[in-house]
């Protein structure tokens, strides 16, 4: 009889429902969330190459303008920097190249983009040997050593007219060459064949990015039309099991709770935690780089100590450069000058060689006044920048215009490729700097 008399809905029930109504709409969400993301997943590709598109034909613009800057720059001034800048953009670098590639693989379907391709990098390579031949002219003119300089400009022919001309005359032909209206229309040429392939894969780009659009716009009035329709159906059940249920548990562990002042005041509390922490954090971690640099550099010069050096042995390094250096009779300049003086001029030589080697070589200190240099991915066929690099050095620690006694450096270099290896290369380059200091010093010497 009481149970008759009991009304109200059961857990069991509202459990039943809930499950129904979450696995409909769930399952009805899933799918049209699926046809969205389709649609998304197409519209995103379409938009990605449509950009990609653009990105590759400025870089094709920048790289091709870059190329000409980098030729017209020489035949001017004769810097020779703009003749390795031109190069490293040519062959490492590559944007032009590498736009190109990426057009030529959106286009490859498309008969008359990839002919319009093919006649602009034609033209191009034409345009390229114009470039060589007024460099070799320029070179000529201002009687710099064509050895030192890449194949593809010794390997141009001057035509028996330019031969004869004198060094000025070169130099003139030169400027003209990259200046004159041939020139020109070349370059007009060229971009005019790389626009009509662009504006091509632009237009199919376009008209898919659109179609796109409109199909993900659709899917995605239909998704929020069923997300709705969820969340009515989640908030009228969450009413439901709100004033069936939580309410009434909510209103028990307020009463049970009541006496808890502590997630009250746990705001503070955690905030004020979180904020030492993370002080002790940020001191904790300026003290481990202090401790760090100070166990892996010498004090005086700042330089890698013989630690880092003696780790650096310990590893399988390929491809690198061994270079040792002894400052030529420093115990004469400490009995001389006194140890300050002689302390000044190893920070000279510190100095030296963080200005002329590359961040990611180890100058290291290794005693008194001997020093080290690891060069990494380097070869003989670097030597004349290490033999370069060398002199610089050189150079500083005879400048006495600082104040400091004049000094100079013996040095020994090994090159990993190197002739009749010891199969060490730490004692090839120490044989090479005792072949430096029998020799007089102040010079270097190459295993």
């Amino acid at each position: 009889m009481e149970k008759e008399n009991i009304r109200g809905t059961k857990l069991r029930n509202i459990n039943i429902l809930i499950v129904v109504v979450t696995v409909i709409l769930s399952m009805l969400l899933g799918y049209v969330g699926l046809q969205s993301g389709n649609a998304y997943r197409e519209l995103n590709e379409a938009s990605s190459e449509y950009i990609l598109l653009q990105q590759s034909a400025a870089n094709l613009q920048m790289g091709s303008d870059y190329l000409t800057d980098q030729v017209r720059s020489f035949v001017v001034n004769g810097d020779r920097k703009y003749i390795d800048s031109y190069f490293e953009e040519a062959e490492v670098t590559r944007r032009r190249d590498n736009a190109v590639e990426i057009i030529r693989n959106n286009v490859k379907d498309d008969i008359k983009a990839v002919r319009n391709l093919e006649t602009a990098l034609s033209l191009s390579n034409e345009l390229m040997y114009r470039e060589f031949y007024a460099m070799r002219l320029a070179l000529e003119g201002r009687g710099y050593d064509l050895n030192e300089y890449r194949d593809e400009i010794r390997n141009v022919t001057l035509m028996i007219d330019d031969v004869s001309l004198s060094n000025e005359e070169k130099i003139e032909k030169a400027r003209s060459m990259v200046f004159d209206e041939i020139y020109q229309d070349y370059k007009n040429k060229i971009s005019y064949r790389i626009n009509e392939v662009i504006n091509d894969a632009l237009s199919r780009t376009n008209t898919l990015q659109n179609e796109s659009s409109e199909s993900f716009s659709r899917m995605l009035k239909i998704q929020n039309l069923v997300i709705f329709i969820f969340v009515i159906a989640m908030l009228s059940i969450l009413l439901f099991i709100h004033s069936q249920l939580i309410r009434p548990l909510l209103a028990n562990v307020r009463h049970i709770s009541a006496h808890e002042e502590l997630p009250l005041n746990g705001t503070y509390e955690l905030q004020f935690l979180a904020k030492t922490y993370n002080d002790m954090m940020q001191q904790n971690q300026i003290d481990n780089t202090k401790l760090s640099f100070e166990a892996t550099h010498d004090a005086l010069t700042g330089l890698y100590n013989r630690k880092v050096f003696d780790d650096m042995r310990d590893k399988d390094i390929d491809n690198y450069t061994m270079i040792y250096i002894d400052i030529d009779y420093f115990k004469q300049v400490n009995d001389t000058y006194g140890h300050e003086i002689g302390d000044k001029v190893l920070q000279k030589m510190a100095y030296a060689l963080h200005k002329n080697f590359r961040s990611e070589d180890y100058p290291c200190r290794i005693g008194g006044d001997e020093f080290a240099v690891i060069m990494v991915n380097v070869n003989s066929n670097l030597k004349h920048l290490v033999s370069k690099k060398i002199e610089n050095v050189n150079n500083i620690m005879h400048d006495t215009s600082d104040g400091l006694p004049e000094c100079s450096i013996s040095c020994g270099i090994a090159f990993p490729d190197r002739d009749n290896p010891t199969g060490d290369i730490y004692k090839d380059a120490d044989i090479a700097l005792y072949r430096a200091k029998e020799a007089g010093r102040n010079n270097y010497k190459i295993y």
